[in-house]
């Protein structure tokens, strides 16, 4: 039976659960082998993953070669050979003597395949009155758009707070530029023309995988179950993501049924190592990337190898832990100690009654009826329940983590991941149970509160009144206004395929695209601040020197900034130059003469003494990662307390901080 049988059927006492399985494999087995025998046929060849230890990739191919080479004739047919994970491995079907000339071969590994499966449970309330077999689409509950409700979905407005109640908001960190990293959905497929889904799913078929490429047609990597779909929603949806903006693949290893082989899993693995290693050639630096697999089966040593080559290469690994309701160390790749495995979590803060536990699962996220994007029209939802639902959540905020420090290693990323999440946030399990451990929450990125103010120093005493003063004067007229705009100029001399090229001008740190435009460039009135744009070339080979003697260039007031035009990348990257306008302090245009000074004052008392300092801050606010703590002090005069506050500012960014009187600023970068 599959991986979630148990939760499926409404999860039986634990001391059932392994007698029933273990009735229905026997009965199954028993009749296999009276068909085989009555029928008098040979027993079939059956398929296997053969790999050897310890061998690296060229070692590893030389090995293949010379035991393909010295095979018994008929006896083994290869179906898959792997080449950027489990290097040198291949899957084949082998009969008797195959078998047995592979298994005397020194240093080899043989597991035979097993089955994968979407990971769908059944709610109590949906339940039938008698355990019977029936489709895991009946999970799926048709649901309202979030922009019509009006409403947050709720696993989003849990995990950007740490505590309970929900407050029907998720506001994200707004300034990451998520859109540079891939999360590749390992699952069944996507229906890429979902509204969610649309601006962020590449059209071209090279970038997405489907081990069933010959049964999808001219759509690679459909989706007909829609599991990976509602997946991807939650990754990176328009309304229903975590990481809004990411850049998505599908990778389709599951059929229409939502089962597949593990060597479909791996082959969909294998395609995401070789992918990133075209991108690196493309544009000279790997993408960050992360790798969501809402799937599962029997405990697989070649599945979970598979996952650590994954993640030695650089890419972090969200595994759902699966919905037995049993131990998740039993499944794969629940229990491969590189990926970060997740359990799921209800609305009420309690473990969801379907969801594997014990010390393979790292963290847990919402995953009881979570909504997200359906596969059959472009506005459809549905909500879904599994861990299937929470291991995307994690996804999206991983991808979080490397928008803000791209080149983290998975384990690093890991690390920061468990150590932002809320600790004992769930309830301790009921008697049938066990308390999660360790009882983390996810939490997500998002725009940090303003801190409290520092409590105020006792008052001291008022000193005694002076004589009265003159009348005052009027004050000194306002300095002229800053002039209204920078010319920002746009300067596109295109290759021989203009239309290839197009440019976009973002304000930052909002990322507000604020113009843009194709080939004949442009102009644009902008104020103060700071700004990246990012021009695109659709082939990918920029518009030097391939095809012509291409090239841009982009001034502020008649001064270059920059230019260029050899490696300019496809969207959504691109290439990307960031630049700031100062406000009148950059040379370009000079700031205003100060105003006259007013008429001579008569002389005035001298002043009472000033009042004792506040007291200096013991330590710093805790800021959320990857935001560093900067305090700011604003002196008046010497006759006044200094204003302090304490600052947010995010890891390797800069804030300016200004005087709205005067104008005058300055900027503080970490």
């Amino acid at each position: 039976p599959p991986l979630d049988f148990a939760a499926r059927h409404g999860a039986p006492p634990e001391g059932q659960r392994s007698s029933r399985s273990r009735s229905v494999a026997m009965k199954v087995i028993v009749l296999f082998a009276l068909a085989a025998s009555a029928s008098g046929q040979a027993v079939r060849a059956k398929r296997f993953v053969v790999r050897f230890s310890g061998a690296r990739s060229a070692e590893g191919l030389a090995r293949k070669q010379s035991l393909l080479d010295a095979s018994p004739a008929g006896s083994l047919n290869v179906t898959t050979h792997f080449s950027r994970v489990l290097n040198g491995a291949f899957a084949a079907d082998l009969d008797d003597a195959g078998l047995a000339f592979v298994r005397g071969h020194p240093d080899v590994v043989v597991e035979e395949v097993g089955m994968m499966h979407a990971l769908y449970p059944v709610l109590p309330s949906e339940a039938p009155p008698k355990r019977r077999h029936h489709s895991s689409l009946e999970t799926m509950t048709a649901a309202e758009s979030p922009t019509v409700s009006g409403t947050t979905p709720w696993g989003l407005d849990r995990i950007d707070q740490p505590a309970l109640p929900l407050n029907d908001i998720y506001a994200p960190l707004a300034s990451l530029p998520v859109g540079g990293v891939h999360a590749f959905v390992i699952d069944t497929g996507m229906y890429r023309d979902h509204d969610e889904l649309r601006p962020y799913v590449s059209k071209n078929p090279a970038d997405h995988f489907s081990a069933y490429a010959a049964k999808d047609g001219a759509e690679l990597a459909h989706d007909g179950v829609g599991h990976g779909t509602h997946c991807s929603g939650t990754i990176g949806g328009l309304n229903v993501g975590v990481a809004r903006g990411v850049t998505l693949h599908a990778v389709k290893v599951l059929g229409d049924s939502g089962s597949g082989s593990n060597e479909d899993v791996v082959a969909g693995m294998d395609w995401v190592l070789e992918y990133l290693r075209r991108k690196e050639q493309e544009t000279g630096e790997r993408p960050p990337a992360v790798a969501s697999m809402s799937l599962g089966g029997e405990f697989s040593q070649f599945v979970n190898d598979a996952v650590a080559d994954l993640v030695a290469h650089g890419v972090t690994v969200v595994v759902a832990a699966g919905n037995d309701s049993n131990d998740a160390c039993f499944s794969s790749p629940a229990s491969a100690p590189e990926a970060i495995t997740v359990g799921s979590s209800t609305k009420n803060d309690a473990p969801s009654f379907f969801t594997n536990y014990g010390k393979c699962v790292d963290i847990f996220a919402p995953g009881s009826e979570i909504l997200s994007a359906g596969n059959h029209r472009p506005d459809e939802y549905v909500t879904m329940s599994g861990t299937s639902m929470a291991a995307p959540h994690v996804t999206g905020v991983v991808a979080q983590l490397l928008a803000s420090t791209p080149h983290a290693t998975p384990a690093q990323v890991k690390r920061a991941l468990l150590e932002h999440a809320v600790a004992d946030a769930l309830s301790d399990g009921s008697p049938t149970f066990p308390a999660p451990n360790p009882n983390l929450l996810l939490q997500a990125l998002v725009a940090p509160s303003p801190p409290s103010p520092p409590p105020s120093p006792p008052s001291a005493p008022p000193p005694p009144s002076p004589p009265p003063s003159p009348p005052s004067l009027p004050p000194p007229p306002s300095p002229p206004p800053s002039p209204p705009c920078h010319s920002v100029v746009i300067n596109i001399t295109a290759d021989a395929y203009p239309e290839e090229t197009s440019w976009e001008l973002l304000s930052l740190p909002s990322m507000e695209v604020i113009a843009a435009g194709g080939h004949m460039g442009g102009q644009i009135c902008a104020q103060p601040g700071r700004f990246e744009f990012a021009i695109y070339d659709e082939y990918g080979d920029g518009i030097c020197c391939g095809s012509g003697h291409g090239h841009y260039e982009l001034l502020v007031d008649g001064q270059e900034k920059f230019s260029g035009g050899q490696k300019i990348g496809r969207k959504p990257l691109g290439t990307r130059h960031r630049f700031r306008i100062a406000r009148d302090s950059d040379g370009i245009h000079p700031a205003p003469p100060p105003p006259p000074p007013p008429p001579a004052s008569p002389p005035k008392p001298p002043p009472p003494p000033p009042p004792p300092p506040p007291p200096p801050f013991s330590d710093s606010p805790t800021c959320p990662f990857p935001f560093n703590s900067v305090k700011v002090s604003v002196v008046v005069d010497a006759h006044t307390a200094p204003t302090e506050a304490w600052l947010c500012v995010p890891e390797h960014a800069c804030v300016v901080v200004e005087s709205t009187t005067s104008h005058v600023s300055t900027t503080l970068c970490t």
